[in-house]
């Protein structure tokens, strides 16, 4: 009885493990990204750079983000000081999770009178938001042109740590 019983499960487990690796892709369950963010709750982020000889600008950014149902917005401003740049910066964030975890944003921007949109990239680790800050080239995000991270390039992870919301 004993042998039957380890069978009948060992054949049962068999089973399981087939019926759900050979699904078709669309009858599998999508898995909802997790933000750290709470829903409703404004979260306020700072990034600093002081010049050095290979970026000689000393930046200050400052970044609020909200969520609210999946969607992500926010305000980004700050200061760039530097051999040709001297004025503030200032613009809007809207975006949402990707399906990888991580999340994209439309930075709609005003720096020195001009006005422009980019895709930036982020992550979330523990209490810091980190930008993958690739080289931009112009292309096409939800079918608008905009400046886009070439990710066929290396990117460097600029840390905004988390800061009382003012």
């Amino acid at each position: 009885m004993k042998k039957v019983l380890i069978a009948l499960i060992l054949l049962l487990g068999i089973y399981t493990f087939y019926y759900y690796s050979n699904r078709p892709e669309s009858s599998k369950t999508s898995v909802a990204v997790s933000v750290p963010l709470a829903e409703s709750r404004p979260y306020c982020f700072v990034y600093k750079h002081t010049a050095t000889n290979d970026a000689p600008y000393t930046v200050e950014e400052h970044m609020t983000l909200t969520r609210v149902r999946g969607e992500i917005t926010g305000t980004k401003q700050g200061t760039q000081a530097g051999p040709d740049m001297t004025n503030g910066y200032t613009g809007t964030l809207a975006g949402k999770a990707n399906a990888e975890g991580s999340i994209e944003m439309v930075y709609a921007y005003t720096v020195e009178g001009s006005t422009g949109k980019e895709l930036e990239l982020f992550t979330i680790q523990g209490e810091t938001l980190v930008q993958q800050r690739y080289p931009l080239i112009e292309g096409k995000y939800d079918g608008v042109t905009m400046l886009i991270p070439d990710q066929t390039k290396p990117a460097e992870a600029l840390v905004y740590t988390q800061e009382v919301c003012k």
